[in-house]
């Protein structure tokens, strides 16, 4: 890359806004020691260094672009594990017991299971309004397990009926970390890194793989509320993983209108049931599979016999653990049969239950799935409103990109086919928060509590078979690029949400 005027005059501009937000940020920090002033300033300095040289690497002629998206994930995705206190992002904690109890190998889930008093005073840290940086780092040995115990069952009843295999790179990470240490944060760490480096290898290989709109899956990949979601210890990463790897096998095969390899077989069998299996909410998901085409298969025996094999027995293994959770695992922390029953004998009323809620919270459920707008890191950081409408503009250019010159169109019935799935999936999801969380504070109650919209970052990947025709002329290392300019907002935000 050669060193020209432009270049210096977009690195000028980028430390000019680097200096506006270290200038706020000594501000905020006016009142803090001096020591920790210089290690605020230097992390924060050191990580707009990082992603002043992601966008230069990014727009580097030379190599694959998808191994850049892999650096830069990475990259973007280690800096939200460090700086965000193990424990403290969206529901964190039970997240963290479900998979140390994972960890331990129990063939069977009691209530009253049993875990060290690490997990207590990691909770107090939690709960306390003024957690910092440095209340870890003086409870720091207050975290080692220790032989005490005590029953921590109903701290994570919302996370027991998530499948051990959305666990699974989390729980590997924390048993080999378990080897070294035995401080809970550590372990917590460490079921990240994890979490996050399997999460990053499925996205990677969905941008790889996927023909057209490479621009529209990176911007959302990039979403910053997705990264932290990655990055924090959660069900979710595993499950949005898989959504995407279906999406995208799916979009390219019927784009390409080749005839299915082995690989793509199994990926496609492991991604629908996977998918069935983390939330059956996405269960809708699976039937997508219609519309493979005559030409991704030899014969039509063979295209009859894929579909079936794959919704019947995403079904299955999705239903199947569904009832086993509700009915083994979940405890009665919820009057959810109650309102199973409130919504079965009022059925108009519950509509426009869903229609009051999506009026009132709309806007905020958009800005909570690009920002995570009053919802990241556990609801402590408010991200400014001008940054999700933003992000929300790239996210629509995006999908508005097409990456390859070659028209293609998706036929309209299947186009119906795709929004009929969107609207039943948004259905389930709303029903589902609706009856499991909502239920916890009154049967019946005029909106519906607890719906975030993060839960909607795998259908928006669905847009990619409605918006086709349209065409802009924008290049996908502009768009990202300016993500990460905006990355540095979110990323400050979370950093001065933890320094007192």
């Amino acid at each position: 890359m050669k060193i020209n005027k432009g270049f210096i005059i977009c690195e000028i501009i980028y430390f000019a806004y680097i200096a506006i937000f270290m200038r706020f940020f000594n501000y905020l920090v006016f009142g803090l020691p001096k020591d920790r002033k210089i290690i605020l300033f230097g992390t924060l300095f050191i990580i707009s260094i990082v992603i002043n040289i992601l966008i230069i690497f990014l727009r580097k002629e030379k190599g694959d672009f998808y191994k850049k998206f892999f650096i830069i994930l990475l990259a973007l995705g280690l800096i939200y594990t460090l700086i965000t206190p193990v424990g403290t992002a969206n529901d964190e904690y039970s997240h963290i017991l479900r998979t140390y109890e994972i960890t331990q190998k129990y063939t069977k889930f009691k209530n009253n299971s049993e875990f060290s008093k690490a997990f207590d005073v990691l909770l107090n840290l939690k709960n306390n309004k003024a957690v910092s940086y440095y209340n870890y780092i003086e409870n720091y040995n207050e975290l080692n397990i220790s032989e005490e115990k005590r029953d921590f069952s109903n701290e994570y009843n919302n996370t027991k009926l998530y499948s051990p295999l959305q666990y699974l790179p989390q729980a590997i990470g924390m048993s080999i970390v378990d080897i070294f240490t035995d401080n809970i944060v550590i372990l917590g760490l460490g079921a990240r890194i994890f979490g996050l480096l399997f999460w990053i290898i499925v996205c990677t290989y969905c941008v790889k793989i996927i023909p057209n709109k490479k621009t529209f899956f990176m911007m959302l990949i990039l979403l910053p509320i997705h990264i932290c979601t990655a990055s924090a210890l959660s069900g979710d990463t595993v499950t949005n993983a898989m959504c995407l790897l279906f999406i995208a096998l799916l979009y390219k095969n019927v784009y390409e209108k080749s005839k299915l390899s082995k690989k793509d077989k199994i990926l496609f069998m492991i991604s629908a049931i996977m998918v069935a299996l983390c939330k059956i909410v996405y269960l809708p998901f699976v039937l997508l599979i219609l519309l493979l085409g005559k030409d991704n298969f030899e014969n039509k025996k063979d295209n009859i016999i894929f579909k079936i094999l794959v919704i019947v027995l995403s079904c299955i293994v999705g239903i199947a653990w569904f009832v086993i959770g509700s009915l083994t695992l979940s405890g009665n922390n919820s009057d959810s049969l109650e309102q199973v029953k409130f919504i079965l004998q009022n059925p108009a009323k519950y509509v426009y239950i869903m229609m009051n809620t999506y009026l009132n919270s709309g806007g905020n459920l958009i800005f909570q799935s690009t920002t995570g707008y009053e919802l990241l890191c556990d609801a402590r950081v408010l991200v400014y409103t001008p940054v999700s409408y933003i992000l929300s503009i790239l996210i629509i250019l995006g999908l508005l990109v097409r990456d390859e010159d070659r028209e293609f169109s998706v036929d309209k019935y299947k186009k119906y086919f795709v929004g009929l799935i969107i609207f039943g999936t948004i259905l389930l999801i709303t029903t589902a928060i609706y009856v499991q969380w909502t239920s916890m504070f009154e049967v019946g109650y005029a909106h519906v509590l607890g719906l975030q919209g993060r839960y909607f970052i795998p259908i928006y990947a669905l847009f990619i078979f409605i918006i086709d025709k349209l065409k802009l002329d924008m290049k996908k290392e502009d768009l990202i690029t300016a993500n990460l300019v905006l990355q540095f907002i979110i990323i400050f935000l979370v950093m001065q949400a933890y320094m007192r």
